[in-house]
Parts: C-alpha cells; sequence; structure tokens
C-alpha cells in the first residue's frame, strides 16, 4: 500500500465558477437535504475528464507542467447543460449536451496522460466518455432513488456555460480541492 506521504489522489475536470457553480450545488444541497445522500458534496460541481489517479508528491511539477502544456493546445468549450439524467439507481446528474470539442479534448487528454506520464485507468473499467455533472451517488439508498429522480426530472434546469479553464483536484483526505487551474488557449 502506498505511504500516504508520499503520494496524493488526483483527478482532472471541468470545474464551473460564480452562478453556475452556486446552482449545481444547490441541487446537491438538495439531495443531501431531501434524500439523505450527501457524498457528492465532497467534490465542487464538475465535468470529469480523468478519473482519480495516484500521484507522486514529488513529481508535483511534472503533472502540472503537462497539463499547462496540454491547455494551451485547446480551446474554451460552449457547453449545454440541461436536464437530468441518472445511471442505473445509485447516480443522479445534470446532463451535458452533445459537445464532440468536448469528446476531442477528453480523449486527447486521457492519450496525453498515458504517453506522457504513464497514467491509466487500470482500476476502472473502461467505459466510453459519458460527461454529466453528478448531483447524487453512491450513498443514494436504491429505496429512494425512484423518488429522489422523480423529484429531479420535473425541474427545469438549462444553462450554457463557456468553460476556458482546465482544473486539478486533490483529495484531502474528506474532501476534494482545486488546487491548480490552466487556462485554456494561448497566453
Amino acid at each position: 500500500m502506498p505511504n500516504p506521504k508520499d503520494e496524493s489522489l488526483y483527478f482532472i475536470a471541468l470545474v464551473p465558477e460564480g452562478v453556475l457553480q452556486a446552482e449545481v450545488m444547490a441541487f446537491k444541497n438538495e439531495v443531501a437535504t431531501l434524500f439523505n445522500s450527501k457524498q457528492a458534496l465532497r467534490s465542487p460541481a464538475h465535468i470529469t475528464l480523468q478519473m482519480p489517479f495516484l500521484w507522486k508528491n514529488k513529481k508535483y511539477a511534472q503533472l502540472s507542467g503537462m497539463l499547462h502544456a496540454f491547455s494551451l493546445e485547446q480551446k474554451p468549450l460552449e457547453l449545454r447543460l440541461g436536464g437530468f439524467g441518472h445511471f442505473g439507481d445509485r447516480v443522479i446528474y445534470i446532463k451535458v449536451g452533445e459537445n464532440n470539442p468536448l469528446k476531442m479534448m477528453q480523449a486527447d487528454l486521457k492519450k496525453a496522460l498515458r504517453l506522457k506520464l504513464h497514467i491509466f485507468n487500470d482500476a476502472f473499467i473502461e467505459r466510453p466518455f459519458h460527461p454529466h455533472m453528478t448531483i447524487a451517488f453512491r450513498d443514494l439508498k436504491k429505496a429512494h432513488f425512484d423518488q429522489a429522480f422523480a423529484h429531479f426530472k420535473e425541474k427545469s434546469f438549462h444553462e450554457n456555460w463557456i468553460c476556458n479553464q482546465l482544473c486539478l483536484l486533490k483529495h484531502d483526505g474528506k474532501y476534494w480541492q482545486v488546487i491548480e487551474t490552466f487556462t485554456l488557449g494561448h497566453e
């Protein structure tokens, strides 16, 4: 087992700021209050591009440098968020509209991480990229799922978001914190 002082757990995501962040966090708080599902509150609202991975603390500059260089090659993304969906009977999320530039960015990031830093998703079953913003997961009881999903699928939620940064998040033992942001596009 790795020594916690030698490695940290990270993931890479698109994280909205301001009003959109507050709106999505309000949905997460609503799930926590009404359905006693609080796990989603451990991270800011986000769209995951790279699932959690362990990385040596002494090699942080290498990870940061690679993400900086990658971000400079990207363009800001126009994203449409709207409506609610679910995975099975434990996860409820906000849908992200079909977006080829987002899919290409995620595929390019995954490839760059694999080739330049040897970061793989071995701990997870390889699934197609399905961008979304989770509002309830893991601790949402199966007995509450139907009621919870019925509650959210009736809500009207539609937002457009110009995303101009990539974020690196680190687990602090309890919560995921944004520790560095990388502007998309040339400086």
